[in-house]
């Protein structure tokens, strides 16, 4: 249901949130952080804009979690 809502609106940061933090519960910390990436190119092509500060935060602690540093 997290996948739906993000391709139901696909500029909502937090459905993307909710995604990474599944991903993050699962294991798939790495697999949480490309749904971030996607998510930031989205918002930068579509709006000219960069991702919150929460949905940043998240992808520190998921980069942390995969042992790739910080954001």
């Amino acid at each position: 249901y997290a996948h739906r809502a993000v391709q139901a609106d696909p500029l909502r940061e937090a459905s993307y949130r909710d995604v990474m933090r599944l991903y993050a519960a699962v294991g798939q910390p790495a697999a949480g952080l490309e749904k971030f990436q996607e998510l930031t190119r989205l918002l930068q092509e579509s709006l000219g804009i960069s991702p919150s500060a929460a949905t940043r935060e998240l992808a520190r602690q998921l980069q942390e979690a995969t042992g790739q540093g910080s954001a």
